[in-house]
């Protein structure tokens, strides 16, 4: 991943291949983690689950690069971010993450969750 300044004009960031390969990552470590459910609330009360926490992980490992102009913004760890990394974040490369959309369903098993 290279930062907005060394690339070419009109060069996209964005790789389909790998990302289409890290969905399909997220989606398999979704599946397996429904087996054993842990989940916890968060401050504002919406419940988290370790499988939020682990697939949020693993976007971060391939996108946060922020010396490479490459950040990750996802919802379980946003708020342990200052203000200049999303400062940062907006004027380089910024990958916006909720790892599994609809969690409130999955301790009950209920297959309504998505994941990116």
């Amino acid at each position: 991943m290279r930062s907005e300044s060394s690339r070419s004009p009109g060069q996209s960031p964005w790789n389909p291949q790998r990302i289409r390969e890290l969905l399909v990552a997220a989606g398999k470590l979704a599946v397996e983690l429904r087996e054993d459910i842990r989940f916890e609330l968060k401050p504002d009360s919406s419940l988290v689950t370790q499988a939020d926490h682990q697939i949020e992980a693993l976007f971060a490992s391939e996108f946060d690069r922020p010396e490479q102009g490459s950040f990750l913004i996802g919802e379980e760890t946003v708020e342990e971010k200052g203000e200049d990394y999303l400062r940062d974040a907006f004027r380089g490369t910024a990958y916006i993450v909720d790892p599994i959309d609809g969690t409130a369903p999955s301790p009950a098993s209920r297959p309504a969750d998505t994941v990116p």
